[in-house]
């Protein structure tokens, strides 16, 4: 057996795969013949199953299907909503690959438009937050500070935004939680946060920072002259009142620019973005079905933009799912990599596509056993690194994986959310795993990346030793707290570690480390009792303490 202690081993393996749904084009009939796309094809104002033309429909005659796939709501009551429900996966328009701007969860997913992660780099969908407009620019739920990429811009304001609010006499919520200056508990040490409080319909600054009442963000929440809700910023766009106190009433105040209530609808034959939602007329959900809007619909083989939204061919959304030039399947995001195609209509095709890097089709190179350590220089390309992937196996099983496969730090904790760093397997027992780094004593490959850490063995079934902390033990206290360990020196930095106790007494012959007794250090003579070679620590029972070449600590009685 070559390694000197086991452990269990578990390996964590992520599989990625995409899979993109189809979209159908509906044209509007008397005849109400497509009775699950989520639409009134006839515009006589039922649809789909609601329609009496749909009554024999094989659809419709399913106990209870999913009939409204945009509601939000489980119909059916079988667990699954909207497009994550099976019976909506008919409904073409509706559901299939994410449509980056028509208000659905296509996909089912839980997440609409450019909130998808489908969306990402969809001319559609803008990519960076603005820090001073009250709108969430880049889709991730969280609007001016308090999104992480505003931290150290330009707030609303004039405010510095902040990841922890430490300016505390601004007037300003730098953190985005809602709670400016004092009233944020991160203030509650400030200067600024001693003297008087705010009276918040007095029409004085009682705490003299240039605001008052409902100006003054400490009176957020709280009644304000005449008894105003205060708010800063105006958050009620339709109680008549000026909230903030800053001259400006409900859709009036900039605050409320983006408030439902204060967007117009939109136009759909002006030539303007009424709704400011980026999109023109017929270029916007909203006009869906509108009568300007019923263009010709757009052919995804012939290179032209059809139906007049600046969407050619596989680029357009309306095309997902249908065949695109040269026979090859549109698809929202490039997933078919061996096909020759340019499939999501960004003018890269196959592996060339960064959305391909991921498919085992596109990971070039091989893994030899000197390219698994931590140090090692990597042989599979800048989206692949070398994995350990099965230990059953001699030689060892070792290949070329993506690299969103490998992430974390040596020797931290490992689970299913938490990966490895290259050069490291996930390994331990029941109770914890840990990123242990890999070494190997055969081919003197025992360099571990921290000092602290040594090569001392525990994979089993594998060609492969594994790199450990020092547990920082005593030789002479003993101080390991399973009473099973015994505390060993290993290396050349001084490490100590704690491993099953061995029984061998005094110059008996021993092969590994723990084959002596606690106290005791495995030599060329045998088992010798560990002495410290400033005289402090446990006297020697015979003999006396002398100098080994591997420590400049700890020596043996000898």
């Amino acid at each position: 057996m070559k390694t000197l202690f086991k452990f269990s081993f578990l390996v964590i393996f992520f599989a990625l795969s995409g899979c993109a749904g189809g979209g159908t084009s509906t044209n509007n009939t008397n005849t109400e013949t497509i009775c699950n796309d989520g639409m009134d094809n006839d515009s006589d104002g039922d649809t789909d199953c609601d329609d009496s033309d749909c009554a024999d429909d094989s659809y419709c005659q399913t106990s209870n299907p999913e009939l409204n796939c945009t509601d939000g709501i489980d119909n059916d009551s079988d667990g699954a909503i909207d497009c994550a429900d099976s019976d909506c996966v008919s409904s073409s328009t509706i559901c299939g690959a994410e449509i980056c701007n028509d208000g659905f969860d296509n996909d089912g997913d839980g997440l609409k438009d450019c909130a998808d992660s489908d969306c990402t780099g969809n001319p559609l969908c803008p990519t960076a937050e603005i820090c001073n407009n009250n709108i969430d620019d880049d889709l991730n739920n969280l609007k001016d500070c308090a999104d992480p990429a505003c931290v150290g811009s330009t707030g609303p304001g004039g405010i510095t935004c902040e990841s922890q609010e430490i300016t505390c006499n601004d007037n300003g919520d730098n953190d985005g939680d809602g709670l400016a200056d004092c009233q944020d508990p991160n203030c509650s040490t400030s200067t600024y946060c001693d003297g008087p409080q705010e009276i918040c319909d007095d029409g004085n600054d009682n705490d003299s920072d240039g605001y008052a009442d409902c100006r003054d963000l400490d009176c957020n929440g709280q009644v304000g002259p005449g008894g105003i809700a205060c708010q800063n910023p105006e958050t009620s766009c339709g109680d008549s009142q000026d909230n903030d106190q800053d001259g400006y009433t409900d859709c009036d105040d900039p605050d409320c620019f983006a408030d439902e209530n204060c967007i117009e609808p939109e136009d759909c034959t002006d030539g303007i973005d009424n709704d400011g939602d980026g999109a023109t007329d017929c270029d916007d959900s909203d006009c869906n079905g509108h009568t300007n809007c019923t263009t010709t619909s757009e052919n995804c083989t012939n290179g032209v933009d059809d139906d007049g939204d600046l969407l050619i061919d596989c680029a357009d959304p309306n095309c997902v799912g249908s065949l695109g030039p040269g026979g090859i399947t549109c698809q929202t995001t490039e997933t078919n990599c061996v096909d020759g195609g340019d499939n999501d209509g960004d003018n890269l095709t196959d592996c060339d596509d960064p959305n391909c890097s991921s498919n085992s089709a596109c990971i070039t190179g091989t893994c030899d056993f000197e390219d698994m350590f931590y140090d090692s220089t990597n042989p599979c390309g800048s989206s692949a690194g070398c994995f350990l992937s099965d230990t059953s196996t001699d030689p060892d099983t070792l290949e070329c994986i993506d690299s969103s496969n490998f992430g974390g730090s040596f020797f931290d904790n490992c689970t299913f959310t938490n990966l490895c760093p290259m050069g490291s397997i996930c390994a331990g027992d029941t109770t914890a795993s840990y990123c242990y780094p890999l070494c190997d004593f055969e081919t003197s490959q025992t360099t571990c990346p921290t000092t602290d850490s040594e090569c001392v063995g525990g994979l089993t079934n594998s060609d492969f030793e594994l790199c450990h902390q020092s547990d920082g033990c005593d030789l002479n206290l003993q101080d390991c707290t399973d009473s099973a360990d015994a505390c060993y020196l290993v290396g050349e930095n001084d490490n100590t570690f704690c491993f099953t106790e061995g029984t061998l007494g005094a110059e008996a012959a021993c092969t590994y480390l723990n084959d002596c007794a606690n106290g005791y250090i495995c030599t060329g003579v045998g088992c010798l009792q560990a002495c410290r070679m400033d005289g402090t620590g446990i006297a020697c029972t015979s003999g006396s303490c002398t100098d080994v070449s591997f420590s400049e600590t700890w020596g043996v009685c000898y």
